[in-house]
């Protein structure tokens, strides 16, 4: 609770000292803050334009914050998190999310790199070398980006060849053995035509928990390594070629889960491992994401300074996870899950110019994934006397999802008189599903597991989701929005280690009895967005209100003999919230930043949601916490001693307290707040050619959790965020 007391004094002290801090910003005209440009709504425009609630996050200060991969920014920009559990990501945005180990079961929030999705639950963790910005959008975004963004969006733009030459690398050594290495070259190929750039990334470092079983150290390690590669063809004056590839590899064992039970959830310590980051498993946990992807994009200029661009685009993600699923040193459960998906896509748009009275985008859309999943549970010899199972029986599993779905959209902005805009968007989506699915639950014993063989299934949809708003621009640089959007994410099967009675046909349907229906988001939004003091001073703001319909969830359901994971419908969610963010040059020397997320959700009607089949309406959302905040500032001054300056930088981050899951009263399913900090100190030489930099992130070696819950026994976990760790950096370039 002190905590708790401490870390809103900071914010709201902080806050206090911004709005006092006007009669200091007026004395000083040498420096503004940089224009920020997006493209949230597939063109370039300024982010205070832009009737969105967004967050752009750039190539330094992502450097400032030690960001090198996606889940790096959960908490840093308002209503921002990913989770990670059981080595897989998800992504929550508003305190909407959900994804996961299901290839049945798609993000509520869409990923993007220049455009093209990638939002499969082995892609999410991007890593973020070499990149322009990130782009995170709030609230549904059906109209611009289609399905499965019913939470929102992130947008990865990277960094385009130029005709400048340009080289470097980036070296960073640190605690925990702790090395990561950098390297980038681009330049001209042919001058004035033909460009080119080649980055190459690789992470490692050491893990924070050990495995009394063989005394390794691998829970809590990074293992990453990624390449992006780009051409840039400038055909003709109006005729531009980009052609990408990129690969990434991670191996990490990101997200230290604890057991803090026995096996079958008795007692509230592991009495085979009892100290913090501490684990006694036989089976050594694997992961191991591969992603490869590469597009074409082609722009062209018509006349009248109108714009035709092409985006075709191929991409890979290759998912392979091991796991002990007793926690313990006793051969009794493992399981092992390949995921592998296949997707080709295009998107042919246009686009006016960005002047007149009349702007707009329009284009049309296609995508066909093909998902498949092989998995297995081990039941190993220890079981005899402990489980219901006969020792060294397999229970394999295998599903194949293809997804087929074809949209047409436009985007119209239309200024009624010089002040007002009419903004207004639909999107037209049309979407074929199939499902083979095989499951042999034979040898499974008294756990129950189904048996389906070559099990079809079939869907199709269509949907429309509009967008209809109103920007008033006050001033030149404050503009007023209000805006109603739709958006939806798609049924679809729990392919997964179903239970007899998940499998079995239901009285006078046809179908598959473990579907789900399609949700549906329908969202409100006010904001303001304002640069003042000769832009000195950005604020952003924006209240919400979303309501969502048939909000699809995982449900732990105890079947006497192991927990079952049900994928669900909710009938209704509602959501409302607050979110600002304000940045503030108070000197040329001095910046300074404040964001935060004010959240309620809950469960407005979910019979049979809560424990035991309890009701769950009124409920809170997982993951969902009332309040999240983040304080930062950046002083900068000159170092005669070697020249050129140092930079002294810190961020605060402080996250509410919320639930693991939908039954709000489990006190194992509890995450308390807390707040954590990051630092840096740079120096940087004159001609901005080297950096030295010393930082640190959690400085206060905190234990914190960030996830708690049961597994498939019932076993009681934990997830603890991550230690003190630091490191050393040199940057040099040419």
């Amino acid at each position: 609770m002190r905590r708790f007391s401490l870390s809103k004094a900071l914010l709201l002290g902080t806050a206090t000292w911004f709005m006092g801090a006007g009669a200091a910003l007026a004395q000083e005209a040498d420096q503004a803050i940089a224009e920020v440009i997006v493209t949230a709504q597939k063109r370039e425009q300024n982010l205070k334009d832009v009737p969105i609630s967004i967050t752009a996050v750039n190539a330094q200060q992502l450097d400032r914050m030690n960001v090198m991969r996606l889940s790096d920014l959960s908490n840093r920009a308002p209503g921002f998190l990913i989770e990670k559990s059981s080595n897989v990501e998800t992504v929550f945005i508003r305190g909407v999310g959900g994804s996961g180990r299901n290839i049945g079961f798609t993000s509520r929030a869409g990923i993007y790199i220049d455009g093209v999705y990638s939002g499969q639950p082995g892609a999410i963790d991007q890593s973020l070398a070499d990149i322009e910005r990130v782009e995170i959008l709030r609230g549904p975004q059906g109209t611009l980006f289609g399905r499965n963004t019913v939470s929102g969006a992130v947008n990865i733009v990277t960094r385009p060849p130029t005709g400048d030459f340009g080289a470097g690398v980036e070296a960073n050594v640190g605690n925990l053995n702790g090395r990561n290495l950098t390297a980038y070259v681009r330049g001209p190929l042919v001058a004035d035509k033909l460009f080119a750039k080649l980055s190459a990334f690789g992470e490692r470092r050491d893990g924070y928990v050990e495995n009394l079983f063989d005394g390794s150290h691998h829970g809590g390690q990074l293992r990453t390594e990624s390449v992006r590669g780009a051409l840039r063809w400038l055909a003709s004056p109006d005729l531009t070629f980009d052609l990408s590839a990129d690969y990434s590899r991670d191996r990490s064992q990101i997200g230290a889960i604890e057991s803090i039970s026995n096996f079958v959830g008795m007692g509230l310590v592991d009495p085979t491992a009892p100290a913090l980051f501490q684990i006694n498993e036989n089976t050594p946990r694997i992961r191991d994401n591969k992603n490869f992807g590469t597009s074409l994009t082609g722009v062209y200029t018509l006349p009248g300074d109108h714009t035709l661009t092409s985006i075709t685009a191929y991409r890979v993600t290759d998912s392979f996870r091991q796991a002990d699923n007793d926690y313990s040193p006793l051969a009794l459960l493992s399981s092992q899950y390949a995921d592998d998906f296949r997707q080709v896509s295009e998107e042919l748009r246009i686009a006016s110019p960005s002047t007149g009275r009349l702007r707009y985008v329009a284009g049309v859309f296609f995508l066909d994934e093909l998902a498949k999943a092989n998995r297995t549970i081990r039941i190993g010899a220890d079981v005899v006397g402990r489980l219901p199972a006969a020792p060294g029986a397999i229970v394999p599993s295998s599903g194949r999802v293809r997804t087929q779905s074809y949209a047409a959209f436009a985007n119209i902005d239309l200024d009624i008189v010089d002040q007002l805009t009419l903004n207004i968007g639909g999107r037209y989506t049309y979407e074929r599903r199939s499902l083979i699915y095989n499951l042999d639950g034979s040898r499974s014993g008294g756990f129950g597991i189904g048996i389906l063989t070559n099990f079809r299934d079939h869907a199709t949809e269509d949907r429309f989701t509009p967008t209809i708003g109103l920007t008033y621009k006050m001033t030149p640089e404050t503009n007023l929005y209000a805006k109603y959007s739709e958006g939806f994410k798609s049924g679809g099967w729990n392919v997964d280690f179903l239970n007899r009675g998940q499998v079995a046909p239901i009285a006078g349907q046809s179908g598959a009895p473990f579907a789900f229906k399609t949700e549906t988001a329908h969202s409100y939004e006010i904001g303001i967005k304002a640069e003042m003091l000769e832009r000195r001073l950005r604020f952003n703001a924006a209240g919400f209100l979303a309501s969502y319909g048939d909000y699809q969830i995982n449900q732990f359901i105890n079947n006497g003999a192991s927990t079952v994971l049900i994928l669900t419908n909710a009938a209704k969610v509602d959501t409302s919230g607050v979110e600002a963010s304000l940045e503030a040059q108070i000197t040329p020397d001095l910046r300074l930043t404040l964001d935060g997320s004010w959240l309620r959700t809950r469960f407005v009607s979910f019979p049979g949601g809560g424990l035991n089949g309890r009701d769950a309406s009124g409920n809170r959302l997982p993951f969902a916490p009332r309040f999240m905040g983040a304080v930062g500032g950046e002083y900068t001054l000159p170092f005669n001693l070697a020249g050129g300056h140092i930079s002294l930088f810190y961020q605060y981050n402080f996250r509410g307290f919320s639930y693991a899951a939908q039954e709000n009263v489990i006190p194992g399913q509890q995450i308390p707040s807390y707040g954590i900090s990051t630092g840096r100190v740079s120096w940087r030489s004159a001609d901005r050619r080297y950096e030295l930099a010393l930082w640190g992130e959690n400085l206060g070696d905190h234990r914190y959790i960030v996830n708690q819950g049961l597994d498939f026994l019932g076993t009681k976990l934990q997830q603890w965020g991550e230690p003190l760790t630091w490191g050393v950096e040199l940057k040099a370039r040419l």
